[in-house]
């Protein structure tokens, strides 16, 4: 048997060996535990999704930014740049210069 099996094994006896209240207090704490648990993986899944979404984005942006170099080097004009790219003017003219 594993640590974890045992220990489970553990709890389950002590939770069926105690009086009513001391059943109740345990089914309480085990509950909270469970809920501390849930809460946890739920932040967990969020962070990661977040994470995945700016990332994709920060690529995306990199990936205009390499187009829009190309396309200067190919001479098209600014405006057709950030059209082409989605890039505002702005960045577009700080890549010319």
């Amino acid at each position: 048997m594993s640590v974890e099996e045992i220990r489970e094994a553990k709890d389950e006896l002590i939770k069926m060996s105690n009086d009513d209240t001391q059943r109740e207090l345990y089914e309480m704490r085990a509950k909270t535990l469970r809920d501390k648990i849930s809460a946890l993986n739920e932040a967990e899944r969020k962070g990661i999704k977040k994470g995945r979404e700016e990332g994709r984005k920060e690529g995306e942006q990199n990936k205009a930014i390499e187009i829009a170099k190309s396309l200067i080097k190919l001479g098209l004009d600014k405006e057709s740049i950030a059209k082409s790219t989605g890039l505002d003017l702005c960045e577009v003219e700080k890549l010319m210069n």
